[in-house]
């Protein structure tokens, strides 16, 4: 049996959980705290997916951002600038590839 896996899946976040018994759903990628990069793909799709947090560590307090809004922006060096002025104008370590 050959399988592909998600070797086609480009931009989506690491993990996807519920939580049945409050009803609701995260879309959640896990960064590296001290260098992390958004792909181009994950800048052209996370924009379209409603619920996406960034988690870095494996503590309580990253557990808490799941029970507060969206937090994705929040890592997003010039959230509002195009891709080609982020890649050209963040600062190393949270560039765009």
């Amino acid at each position: 049996m050959e399988t592909n896996g998600n070797v086609y899946q480009r931009g989506f976040p690491d993990l996807y959980i519920t939580m049945e018994s409050k009803g609701w759903e995260r879309w959640v990628e896990v960064k590296n705290p001290e260098s992390y990069k958004f792909t181009v793909a994950q800048l052209d799709n996370f924009p379209f997916i409603p619920k996406v947090w960034i988690l870095v560590a494996a503590t309580q307090a990253e557990y808490e951002k799941l029970f507060k809004p969206p937090n994705w922006r929040d890592y997003l060096c010039l959230a509002d600038k195009t891709y080609l002025e982020m890649k050209s104008q963040c600062p190393r370590g949270r560039r765009a590839r």
